[in-house]
């Protein structure tokens, strides 16, 4: 056991950033002792392996994209993952504990990696619950199979080193007969790895309310803060960024940087800052559910609710058609997503400040709002592993998709269908070239089997094609198998 902790030390320490590296040694070493034996009954295990196959300069699209960075774009390549999760057992009043750790292995024609997607360990006493190790990060209230992703936050990025305190899930309102309940959270994590930085950070809050929680029509809303900041950097024309106490303090509250920071950072905020809302109004009808959610992001002043925004007409929209019975079809999803008006195309001009030209998932740093290549919200942003040359910046945030996506099943097959088109127009300033607009469309075909000698194991396939100029024809063919032990 003792070997084991400290080479689990070790490979944490090797992807940490210095900051956080003990205290990931820490979470690795309380990892292999809580685990116990592989025979713990509440303990959950599991093993996994897929590779895909395929032509063009990137597997297909959906292969790749919301899956947390465990597969990789390259058109052929082999994952194997695997890990355990222990989950609260919800004894009212009582400190219960949890963990979890996956560790993903990554094989292509130019890639080997190693990494853990997850290692956490968490607890939770009545309300509140803290968390710390490589977690999720947070999304909205789009549909957790079937949706092209939420605006701000999605499953499209790796897992990232935090530490978050916070009500994990949604907690009555005193006095209000569970009319009224609430959820939130504050995180504070570290990119452990981002083109030409060392030490950057992310500092993100955020809180949710849902009123009829036992009502036949249910309103939930959703308050995002989140920002990137610090790092240390050797690029030319960048600057090391502020990471003290007080630039926390600054970071948190949504303030200007001091002396220490760059020019547009005294003048504005200091960091890259990003604001999501979300509201989402669901209704059950017999076995179905239905539900319209819209969400928005914002990434500069002045702060306004939805519908009175600078850029109201940018903003993700969709709608839901869940069946909670026995049914060939379990849910419907169409999602619209427009990112095109960015407050109009000018910031300032002349010396007056319009407001305009955000730019989404821009900022200070060259990646943007990414994480290990991928985008972190929606990934019809286009992530910046597309772009091959050493300039990481986005090429395209401005684009309009309409997404449809089907799911259901037949005694042990389950089936689910994703068909995305998106018209891509490049981002201010810079028109993608001939043709200034270009089409992208992107399909999937994703079937699963669970053999009727062992359910617990799943054979999958699935078929991915890719039409467009953006980023390009590709058609591919994907292979999986799982394993969850008792």
């Amino acid at each position: 056991m003792a070997k084991m902790i400290q080479h689990c030390s070790i490979i944490c320490g090797a992807w940490s950033c210095k900051r956080g590296a003990m205290l990931w040694r820490w979470i690795a070493v309380l990892l292999l002792y809580s685990a116990g034996p592989l025979y713990a009954s509440d303990t959950e295990y599991f093993i996994s392996a897929t590779a895909h196959a395929g032509t063009g300069n990137f597997a297909p699209f959906w292969f790749h994209q919301q899956t947390r960075g465990r597969i990789l774009p390259a058109p052929s390549s082999v994952t194997f993952d695997g890990g355990f999760r222990r989950d609260y057992r919800d004894v009212p009043g009582k400190l219960e504990l949890g963990y979890g750790a996956d560790g993903v292995v990554q094989l292509a024609d130019d890639t080997a990696a190693l990494f853990f997607n997850e290692l956490y360990a968490k607890a939770r006493y009545w309300w509140v619950e803290v968390k710390a190790g490589v977690q999720t990060l947070p999304t909205g209230f789009e549909h957790p199979t079937l949706s092209a992703g939420g605006i701000l936050f999605s499953r499209n990025a790796r897992s990232i080193p935090a530490v978050t305190i916070g009500f994990d899930q949604y907690r009555a309102v005193p006095f209000t007969n569970e009319l009224v309940c609430v959820q939130g959270a504050l995180m504070h994590g570290w990119f452990t790895r981002h083109y030409g930085f060392k030490n950057m950070m992310l500092h993100h809050k955020y809180l949710q309310v849902l009123i009829g929680k036992n009502l036949p029509v249910r309103l939930h809303a959703r308050l995002d803060h989140a920002a990137q900041w610090g790092g240390t950097t050797g690029l030319p024309g960048y600057f090391n960024q502020p990471s003290d106490w007080k630039d926390y303090i600054s970071i948190f509250m949504g303030r200007s940087g001091g002396d220490n920071a760059t020019i547009a950072d005294q003048s504005n905020v200091l960091g890259n800052h990003l604001i999501g809302q979300s509201l989402k109004l669901e209704a059950g009808i017999g076995d179905w559910t239905m539900a319209g959610y819209w969400q928005i992001v914002l990434e500069d002043m002045p702060l306004r609710v939805m519908g009175f925004t600078l850029n109201y007409p940018d903003g993700l929209w969709g709608f839901t058609l869940t069946n909670r019975g026995e049914s060939i079809v379990k849910s419907i999803v169409y999602e619209y997503l427009n990112t095109t008006d960015q407050s109009g195309p000018f910031h300032d001009m002349d010396g007056i400040v319009y407001g305009g030209a955000d730019n989404y998932f821009e900022g200070y740093y060259p990646e943007g709002w990414a994480y290990v290549g991928n985008t972190i919200g929606t990934p019809l942003i286009t992530s910046p592993f597309y772009r091959l040359s050493e300039d990481k910046h986005t090429y395209n945030n401005r684009v309009r998709a309409h997404h449809f996506a089907i799911e259901g099943g037949k005694q042990r097959w389950d089936y689910r269908l994703l068909a995305t088109f998106t018209r891509n127009f490049g981002f201010n300033n810079f028109h993608i070239p001939n043709p200034p607009v270009v089409k992208q469309r992107y399909y999937l075909l994703d079937l699963h089997y669970r053999p009727k000698f062992n359910p617990q194991l799943s054979l999958g396939a699935a078929l991915g094609i890719d039409r467009g100029k953006l980023t390009g024809n590709s058609y591919g063919l994907q292979l999986s198998a799982r394993y969850n032990f008792d």
